[in-house]
């Protein structure tokens, strides 16, 4: 018998053995391929989050410094409206010492002049 015709005997035997070792070859070479895809999925997903952290604290920098250089002009304005709301308690104080100072006749009248 030649060799051949002896090697098909005992693939046609054991061609079960055959395809059943070849599945578990195919699964173990696909799946230490799909484990190493998987991990380099996770450091990229991983990377990506340390940029996106990284944007947004680029961000809140950014933010920050605008913030202090408004500071002055924030400093300004408040200082310009603490100057607007004590000349108005100085105008309500003088027309409160003005209303203080009439008497009960010309209060009658200036309440009949508004409508009361």
């Amino acid at each position: 018998m030649s060799r051949l015709k002896k090697i098909w005997q005992w693939l046609t035997r054991n061609w079960k053995w055959v395809a059943g070792a070849l599945a578990i070859l195919a699964a173990v070479v696909f799946g230490v391929r799909y484990r190493r895809h998987t991990k380099k999925a996770k450091i990229n997903e991983h990377k990506i989050k340390v940029l996106k952290a990284e944007r947004e604290v680029a961000r809140l920098e950014g933010q920050r410094d605008l913030i202090r250089e408004r500071e002055g002009d924030v400093a300004k304005e408040i200082g310009a409206v603490d100057r607007e709301i004590e000349r108005v308690n100085a105008e309500i104080r003088d027309l409160d010492s003005e209303v203080k100072r009439m008497t009960a006749q010309e209060k009658l009248e200036r309440f009949q002049k508004l409508g009361y």
